[in-house]
């Protein structure tokens, strides 16, 4: 990268942040040569003590999220490897731009840090659509890289480049993809991406064949790749891999794949069955390296190096520190506090059960819908609330509560929204939505304000067919789940309800499908964060009482 280039990228990330109005590892199963502490330290020792004449190196992150001191590292490391004598390629796998850190520059701040840092190729992740899809489409056309997506369509089109090549001085050309999990196609803001599809079951594995097939094949001015490479934000959770879709199964079937990077969240080398399948973990816990011979044009060699072990480049050190501290300044500020701690745990939490802080969100978007929709909401038409469990990514502590808190808690830019359902189909929602427990937890497990209920976890699930487009299975009967009261009234299936949530459940993502086919509607530009932050402030005085909110309120029964 030469110094016009840098201080370009710089300026833009300066931009990018000055434009801004600011109000651990999951290790799997095939991790054990990092289990060890003192490994990694050792394997960085090691391999920066080589000489890497002849090679070409690819370095690679994935999960990123807002680990913004990573990319200074990350950036050395390159530098580090280039004075060793190699040629590098920097290479994400996906979900690099979803954080509070991000959440005032919609994404585009994590663009320009990489921008910066000197990435050469990305795939796109499904958290890169948290802000929306069109933020989304901008943040790609702000990046100095390709971000490849090669199964997710728009009216019959790939939503971004499918493939690409990359030619070394040397002459080995390297064949990139990108493949965004199935799952990521419920986990979409279907209000901000209505005509997204993404291939997913079988079509994984024609679609991955396909792009190998394509990048082997050489062009009129493209040379056919020497080693083919997959992005991948697939993962090894047990609903994948029943299914053949994880990035293990892909590999084994695949022809004239060398190499999957990415399996989200997990750090490994391989597979259980020696699959050239590698990731870094979350957050830049590691950093991948694959070395390829420039004589043989084949992967010698691949390996982690701990990021913490890694020195940093002073630039990109800088625009992550300037990044830092906006962030800091604008969100440290005191407005309100807890008497309680507010539970912002996975499981046993949000997504297994009722809590606190789930009350209180739930609790937050309806008092901001009341303000919002006090002309044209009738005594007649209860109003509740409802959002995924997911969507609560940390707790608030006892103490004083700032902005940055409220980020964290709910870092996404989800709206306020209010959908009328019937009491049918909103107890088909409940259903719908807790599915899995208590085997695992259920991302769509709903926090609830005004609504009481039942879920008998002895019953098992009666799976019926796949919602459109999704999957996620509807019902085939509903049997778990018993609604016992709406606002203190008796529940009615042919009532109807209005439900304050989240645009992401509005729009019928995951298990949400009635949502995304209500007839009447409200959608608001209110963000959640700041129906949070208002209701705590305006609706409470400031201060989030034990009395209301020290424990679950006791609105969900679970028969276990």
């Amino acid at each position: 990268m030469t110094f016009g280039k840098t201080a370009r990228r710089l300026a833009a990330l300066a931009l990018t942040i000055g434009a801004i109005w600011l109000c651990g590892v999951r290790a799997s199963a095939d991790s054990a040569d990092y289990d060890d502490a003192e490994t990694p330290r050792n394997v960085a020792r090691e391999a920066l003590n080589k000489n890497y004449s002849g090679k070409t190196v690819i370095l690679h992150s994935n999960d990123v999220m807002g680990a913004v001191e990573g990319y200074p590292r990350m950036a050395w490391l390159k530098q580090e490897f280039e004075r060793q004598g190699a040629e590098t390629i920097l290479a994400d796998t996906g979900n690099f731009s979803m954080s509070a850190i991000y959440s005032d520059s919609t994404g585009a701040a994590a663009v320009e840090l990489m921008n910066l840092t000197g990435y050469d190729v990305a795939a796109l992740g499904r958290f890169e659509f948290s802000y929306g899809y069109d933020a989304m489409r901008r943040n790609l056309r702000r990046a100095a890289f390709p971000v490849l997506c090669a199964n997710a369509m728009e009216d019959g089109e790939n939503i971004c480049a499918p493939n690409y090549t990359y030619t070394t001085k040397s002459g080995v050309t390297v064949g990139f993809f990108g493949i965004l999990a199935p799952k990521a196609e419920g986990n979409l803001n279907l209000m901000r991406a209505h005509d997204i599809e993404i291939c997913q079951r079988g079509d994984i594995a024609q679609c991955v064949q396909e792009q190998i097939d394509a990048l082997r094949r050489p062009g009129s001015v493209i040379p056919g790749a020497d080693v083919v490479i997959g992005l991948s934000s697939l993962d090894g959770e047990e609903e994948l891999t029943a299914a053949g879709y994880d990035s293990l199964s892909v590999f084994s079937k695949a022809k004239g794949l060398d190499m999957i990077l990415g399996v989200s969240g997990s750090v490994m080398t391989a597979g259980a069955n020696g699959e050239r399948v590698q990731s870094c973990g979350e957050s830049f816990a590691y950093i991948g390296v694959v070395v390829i011979g420039n004589d043989t044009k084949s992967i010698e060699s691949h390996y982690l190096i701990a990021a913490e072990t890694l020195e940093s480049d002073e630039t990109v050190a800088q625009a992550a520190e300037i990044l830092q501290n906006r962030y800091k300044t604008g969100y440290n500020a005191i407005f309100a506090r807890t008497e309680a701690d507010l539970n912002g745990e996975k499981a046993p939490g949000n997504r297994t059960e009722e809590t606190n802080l789930g009350d209180l969100i739930a609790d937050a978007m309806v008092w901001e819908a009341r303000q919002e929709l006090q002309r044209s909401l009738t005594d007649e038409t209860p109003l509740v609330g409802l959002l995924n469990g997911s969507s609560i990514r940390a707790g608030i502590p006892e103490g004083y509560i700032t902005g940055n808190h409220i980020a964290a808690a709910y870092p996404f830019a989800d709206t306020l929204a209010v959908v009328y359902v019937t009491g049918a189909e909103l107890l088909e929602t409940l259903e719908a939505s807790a599915w899995c427990l208590p085997q695992e937890y259920s991302n769509s497990y709903p926090q609830t304000s005004g609504i009481s209920f039942t879920l008998d976890e002895r019953i098992p699930f009666d799976a019926g067919e796949l919602y459109p487009d999704s999957i996620f299975y509807r019902p085939a009967s509903v049997r778990r789940v018993r609604v016992d009261s709406v606002r203190g009234q008796p529940f009615d299936p042919k009532t109807l309800y209005a439900v304050a949530t989240n645009s992401y459940c509005a729009g019928g993502s995951g298990t949400f499908h009635l949502f995304g086919e209500a007839k009447e509607r409200y959608d608001f530009t209110t963000t959640v964060e700041r129906c949070i932050t208002d209701y705590i402030r305006y609706g409470l005085g400031g201060v989030v009482p034990e009395a209301l909110y020290g424990k679950p309120r006791g609105d969900h029964t679970i028969l276990s």
